[in-house]
């Protein structure tokens, strides 16, 4: 914990138990709060003093020294073993150093390390900040895994709901085709049983009529006339038991059936599941780890980098710049704000940190923007010329009037095109050098001697910074396929371009001109940049609807 967490901290140089004096610094060497009466006595001692809200920066873990002692010693008994590479006490921890040769007083040791030319202080530096920076990198590495992760998450849910909706759709179709068998199947059964029944009811009908027949004969006829009709229905009644004899044999009993007898016990032995999440640990696309090694007695960090790692991606729905939601042209500044130009030709500022977003209303149609500081940005307009943007005001300054359709800003050098020209000139407007390159530049870039490399999208040109002599570094293919798309240059003076028949993003090197993938399986990119500070990559993808920030 900081001292200046403690406010109210009394100091912890003062003598006596009624110490109620509050501490507002800090003493480096005795490790102490102190008020302002006992300053003199540590200045006595040639000791460093700091105000104590400064201690706030400071991790006062990494001050104490070694000693073991109970009473703790003194700085001034501190040695230093060169063999060991170690600080140690003289009192205390005597006897693993007792045969070392190269031992030193701490303060022998200590000269120069708080000089600017001090390796020890420097190469920590350098170390601290690259292992820190590959933590920050792995950070944003995992937090976009992590956002990739939870798109996948999203888009399972949906494959599994369309899944049991296409399941139920299914279903209810077969219900209906099952209800329509089922229908067919007992019209025909009550069609054909219908006109049984109806025969069968004739023929009864028939012989109700033959009893009734019989009953009035024998009643009211006469012998003769009653014996008579007795045969006649005898006969009758013989041959309508040879019929019925014959009809029952053939008479067979319909009955429905359904041989889908599924419970839901039988459908869950079948769906036990809609399917597999498996969750797997695929090789990383990038290595960027710290390595230590031996140099000259020295640790020291090196990073490992092949290709590029993305850090951020906006699509449309994020950026929302209107109707249109196309981004055209882009820049980063190295407080991580994106300039962009959007929907209506208008600019926009997009904040990463804390995710807001501006429109500059320029009142004109922009072309292109370049990153001038972290306050400024340079605006390409066409025909009306060249203006410089503050970020915070939004204020215009109109600084050249000579048409302008792209623009690089380079070490206090405005460079633009027009047609077959490029302009330099310095930002008070002041025009330094006009030269022929011959073609319409469609994209260009500058690196750090001034050379200025531009593209028709059929050529990448080197217009050399003392001559400007066009001198053609690649062309399209020979098959007449043009694939040079947009073009950008890293601090490293590295070259990049898009190729656009593979959808991704080319580095060549100028001296073999070997051309390497940086990043690949891009959706239709439409336009590069490069941060030098950062030396982060932007590349607005899918025809203008979304941007990605790559690190190099």
């Amino acid at each position: 914990m900081s001292r200046s967490e403690s406010p109210n901290q009394l100091c912890g140089s003062c003598r006596g138990a009624e110490n109620k004096n509050i501490a507002t610094l800090w003493c480096f060497d005795c490790l102490k709060p102190m008020c302002t009466e006992c300053k003199e006595t540590h200045l006595d001692k040639f000791h460093t003093i700091i105000p104590i809200s400064e201690t706030e920066k400071v991790d006062t873990s990494v001050l104490t020294g070694p000693c073991t002692c109970i009473d703790k010693c003194s700085k001034k008994y501190f040695l230093h073993c060169k063999s060991h590479d170690e600080i140690y006490c003289r009192l205390c921890t005597r006897e693993k150093h007792i045969n070392c040769m190269e031992v030193q007083s701490i303060e022998n040791a200590a000269k120069g390390c708080q000089d600017s030319a001090s390796v020890l202080t420097t190469d920590l530096e350098r170390k601290l900040a690259d292992l820190k920076e590959n933590y920050l990198r792995s950070i944003k590495e995992q937090e976009l895994n992590l956002s990739d992760l939870n798109s996948k998450k999203q888009e399972i849910k949906k494959t599994v709901r369309n899944f049991r909706r296409d399941i139920n759709e299914y279903l209810n179709e077969l219900e209906i085709k099952m209800e329509c068998q089922l229908d067919r199947s007992y019209e025909q059964c009550r069609a054909q049983m219908t006109k049984l029944i109806d025969s069968m009811q004739e023929r009864s009908n028939m012989l109700s009529s033959l009893e009734d027949t019989l009953h009035l004969l024998i009643d009211h006829a006469s012998e003769c006339c009653t014996f008579i009709a007795t045969k006649n229905i005898e006969r009758i009644q013989d041959d309508e038991v040879s019929f019925y004899e014959t009809f029952q044999e053939g008479l067979m009993k319909l009955d429905l059936s359904f041989s889908g007898e599924k419970t839901v016990d039988d459908l869950k032995k079948v769906f036990k599941t809609l399917g597999e999440v498996k969750l797997e640990a695929k090789e990383r696309n990038i290595k960027d780890f710290a390595i230590a090694r031996r140099y000259e007695g020295l640790q020291y960090s090196i990073r490992l980098q092949k290709g590029a790692s993305r850090h951020h991606a906006y699509d449309f729905t994020e950026l929302d710049l209107g109707e249109d939601n196309r981004i055209y042209r882009t820049c980063l500044t190295s407080q991580k704000v994106v300039i962009m130009i959007g929907n209506e030709r208008e600019v926009w500022t997009y904040n990463i940190n804390n995710k807001t977003k501006e429109r500059i209303d320029l009142r004109d149609f922009p072309e292109d923007v370049a990153t001038v500081d972290d306050k400024t940005f340079l605006v390409a307009m066409g025909k009306n010329g060249l203006s410089l943007i503050n970020l915070a005001t939004k204020r215009k300054q109109h600084i050249l009037k000579s048409f302008s359709y792209r623009v690089v800003y380079q070490d206090g050098v405005i460079y633009t095109v027009h047609d077959n020209k490029l302009v330099l000139a310095k930002l008070n407007g002041s025009t330094m050098k006009k030269t022929d390159i011959g073609f319409e530049a469609n994209s260009m870039c500058v690196n750090r001697k001034g050379d200025v490399y531009v593209s028709d999208d059929k050529h990448i040109c080197k217009l050399d910074s003392n001559s400007y002599q066009k001198e053609v570094v690649l062309a399209e293919k020979a098959n007449g396929t043009c694939d040079i798309g947009d073009i950008a240059i890293d601090k490293d003076d590295q070259l990049y371009y898009i190729d656009k028949t593979n959808d991704a993003i080319m580095r060549l090197n100028l001296n073999s001109k070997k051309i390497n993938v940086i990043i690949g399986n891009l959706q239709n990119p439409l336009s590069i940049t490069c941060d030098k500070i950062t030396n982060q990559i932007l590349v607005i993808t899918d025809r203008g609807t979304s941007i990605e920030i790559w690190q190099l």
